[in-house]
């Protein structure tokens, strides 16, 4: 089931033949899927963090150049060497911490080895990944709020047609 458009930001659901209430979940990003074809996890839980990680990102700053999933991926991994600076961005003063923390997408289960972020502009997003394992990236610059309108339409989705998880 996709939910969004996967030439923009959706997301893909596979439910579990093994698992009820499991499945994977993958998100498209500009034409290219990002997730994990290894194993299925509880959709009911993964909804319900996902909402909450894309509602705690309130970025109090904007980036007003694209920003592409290896820019982003070089941007999080000068931060975490403390060689971050903020005027790559045309943000001088945002630190490397506060960067990533506004900004990074935590999903571990379904994007594990997956960097997700979402960059804010002054009137859009930029949804961003990056495939560390097949060394992929993508990017899409989106209205504000569709990454979570996206969320929240699969996450309704599975509310009403997937059982909660247990195993059979």
């Amino acid at each position: 089931m996709l939910f969004g458009d996967a030439s923009s930001v959706a997301l893909e659901i596979s439910l579990s033949a093994t698992y009820r209430g499991w499945g994977r979940v993958f998100i498209w990003i500009d034409g290219i899927r990002f997730g994990q074809d290894d194993f299925d996890e509880e959709l009911d839980h993964f909804f319900h963090r996902a909402l909450k990680d894309v509602e705690r990102n309130t970025a109090h700053f904007y980036v007003s150049k694209h920003v592409s999933g290896s820019d982003y991926k070089r941007l999080v991994d000068l931060a975490y060497d403390d060689e971050f600076d903020g005027a790559m961005l045309g943000i001088p003063e945002i630190g490397g911490g506060d960067f990533v923390e506004s900004t990074i997408i935590r999903w571990p289960y379904a994007f594990d080895r997956i960097l997700l972020g979402c960059v804010p502009a002054e009137s859009a997003d930029h949804i961003v990944a990056f495939d560390d394992e097949r060394k992929v990236s993508g990017s899409k610059m989106v209205d504000k709020g569709t990454l979570w309108s996206v969320l929240k339409m699969a996450g309704d989705w599975c509310l009403e047609h997937v059982p909660p998880s247990e195993r059979l």
